[in-house]
């Protein structure tokens, strides 16, 4: 059969409904093609995306989960680290957001996830996020969950948390074999030319649950990046003891949603940094503490709230720190080809409909 001879039989020579049909199905399929070339699907996620710093080898995302914490760090060697999950209740923010990293920088795994203290605002998420994102290692805080308890598997003189989020999170862990280390002062590990350190905790037991919480210096590039969780002025008072002027850093993020129970102003005196990050809702009327925003504005820091701004992400371009808002973009031509595709259908509407009528009058004769 010679080409013409297929041209011939083919459903574009059987008349205009079949043409008109193939021509849309054609058109459809185009469509579709550009949509996902486009990276169409991500528009269909609830969160906004920085997209911004795509490949840059060093990122830090910061997630809005109200009254919590959740960041997210691109290491240079490739490697994603998550700081908290926030409450259990705003997940769907964080899955969101993570779907959408793993698809821009062609990932598939989150190789850390700490966990900064048992406290749900901070953790509530970890069990979901252990089972959806392939998480390979925990830090979490010198305390034991009730389910190593229960199964003998206390092996320091810790103190058993009776937070049932943690003992959750904990006994996930354990189920998806996840390696567990604990978080603690003098803790080190290199991401290529990137260093990320404990500062704290330095004791084994406190009174208060915050003060357990992991502090993090994270240096890239000669710029720092100091993570504090909800750690409190006692331990803002050790870190200066052990560390005085090596505390320094370019970004902090405030302790404890900037409460007026972190951030004193010794302390902010070492620190000095440029950014401040405050994570909260910004609806609540403590959270932030309106002294601690002054203390801030008083050091000429520049202050970036996720109850102002949601998702936000930093990067070092040209040994600066950038700083940019995420925010929903549109697929316009996909947008495009959506209107092009229903003006077909809307143009073709009453030869359709006549042709299918006088289909089936032919068949009732």
């Amino acid at each position: 059969m010679t080409f013409k001879d297929k041209i011939n039989n083919s459903i574009f020579a059987k008349g205009e409904f079949y043409f008109k049909l193939s021509f849309t199905i054609f058109f459809i399929v185009l469509y579709i093609i550009i949509f996902l070339l486009n990276d169409g699907l991500m528009y269909f996620e609830s969160q906004a995306y920085c997209l911004d710093y795509k490949g840059n080898p060093f990122q830090v995302h910061v997630i809005d989960v109200e009254n919590g914490d959740c960041m997210l760090i691109k290491l240079p060697n490739g490697k994603t680290m998550i700081i908290d999950t926030g409450e259990e209740k705003y997940y769907d923010r964080v899955s969101s957001y993570l779907r959408q990293y793993n698809y821009y920088e062609n990932k598939n795994v989150i190789d850390y996830l700490v966990l900064t203290h048992p406290d749900s605002d901070h953790i509530g998420g970890a069990v979901k996020l252990i089972e959806d994102f392939n998480v390979q290692k925990i830090f979490r805080p010198k305390l034991y969950s009730k389910y190593e308890m229960n199964n003998d598997l206390l092996e320091f003189n810790y103190s058993v948390s009776t937070s049932e989020t943690y003992n959750n999170a904990i006994k996930k862990a354990y189920n998806n074999k996840c390696i567990l280390e604990f978080s603690q002062k003098g803790g080190i590990f290199y991401a290529g030319d990137c260093v990320v350190e404990f500062l704290s905790p330095s004791l084994d037991n406190y009174s208060a649950s915050n003060n357990y919480s992991a502090v993090i210096m994270v240096t890239y590039n000669s710029k720092k990046f100091l993570f504090t969780g909800d750690a409190e002025e006692e331990i803002e008072k050790t870190l200066i003891k052990d560390y005085g002027d090596k505390l320094k850093a370019d970004v902090l993020k405030v302790g404890h949603h900037g409460s007026k129970t972190s951030t004193s102003q010794e302390f902010l005196e070492l620190v000095n940094p440029s950014y401040a990050i405050i994570s909260s809702s910004g609806t609540s009327n403590t959270l932030p503490n309106y002294e601690v925003i002054n203390r801030l504005q008083e050091y000429n820091v520049e202050i970036l709230a996720t109850g102002n701004i949601n998702n936000f992400a930093l990067s070092i371009i040209d040994q600066e720190i950038v700083f940019s808002r995420a925010v929903k973009t549109s697929n316009h031509l996909a947008l495009i080809l959506t209107i092009f595709i229903f003006l077909i259908f809307a143009f073709w509407y009453i030869p359709f409909s006549q042709l299918k009528f006088k289909s089936i009058q032919i068949k009732k004769q």
